[in-house]
């Protein structure tokens, strides 16, 4: 869609306007990244298994998370 495609190149140029102005980006630890999926995905178990979220909301989430990560959004 032609409005993804505007907002993906929005993106890119919101971060850099941001570095312009000195903010730094960094990648955390791999340890701190790996214990932050860790976190990320207990917290959906738990909504899953409280019934705050149904098996069929978590799959549609993790779909659309999948496109928009490789860029196969329609």
């Amino acid at each position: 869609m032609e409005i993804d495609r505007q907002n993906r190149e929005d993106n890119v140029k919101s971060l850099d306007a941001l570095r312009k102005q000195g903010i730094e980006f960094i990648r955390p630890p791999d340890d701190a990244m790996k214990e932050w999926y860790q976190k990320s995905a207990d917290v959906r178990s738990r909504l899953l298994e409280d019934g705050k979220l149904s098996r069929n909301m978590l799959d549609t989430l993790d779909r659309i998370l999948e496109e928009y990560r490789t860029g196969k959004t329609n």
